[in-house]
């Protein structure tokens, strides 16, 4: 099976760079082969470094996005670790901000505000008190620390 694979990759014809279509229907031929085979892991390494080779080659000058791709799976465990404590950080954060801004929005709401502060009033509920913009704009306080406490407990449960 290895030595048809590698009859095939010799087989494949240089081809030209400014021709992405054949470049796809090679890369194409190659996954149907692929598909078709039942590869070792040392095989597939072999495949892999290859590639990984070629896609060096085709761009020196820096790391492509299919580098990247590849390069997803071959991380170490100390950088795994830590892109997972920075993304916890960030969440917890996250969650300490939002609980920070409810009640922000709910302090501005219930203490009361200088005349001077209490912008215009929309609704009037009787001759001294009514819904002002401060209120409105307390409220709008509250629900974007909501919106970041939900989407923080999502990210938590994920």
């Amino acid at each position: 099976m290895k030595d048809q694979i590698n009859e095939e990759l010799s087989g494949l014809k240089p081809t030209n760079r400014s021709d992405p279509a054949r470049i796809h229907h090679k890369l194409d031929e190659l996954v149907e082969l692929l598909n078709d085979s039942n590869l070792s892991n040392e095989t597939a390494r072999q495949i892999q470094t290859k590639f990984e080779r070629a896609l060096k080659i085709s761009n020196p000058d820096g790391t492509s996005s299919a580098d990247q791709l590849l390069f997803i799976d071959n991380l170490d465990k100390n950088s795994q670790l830590k892109h997972s404590v920075i993304r916890a950080i960030g969440t917890i954060l996250k969650f300490i901000i939002s609980l920070l801004l409810i009640l922000l929005g709910f302090g501005m709401i219930i203490m009361p505000a200088p005349p001077y502060f209490e912008m215009f009033t929309l609704f009037h509920i009787n001759q001294k008190d009514g819904i002002t913009i401060m209120d409105v704009i307390s409220l709008l306080v509250v629900f974007i620390g909501i919106y970041l406490l939900i989407t923080s407990m999502a990210r938590i449960k994920r």
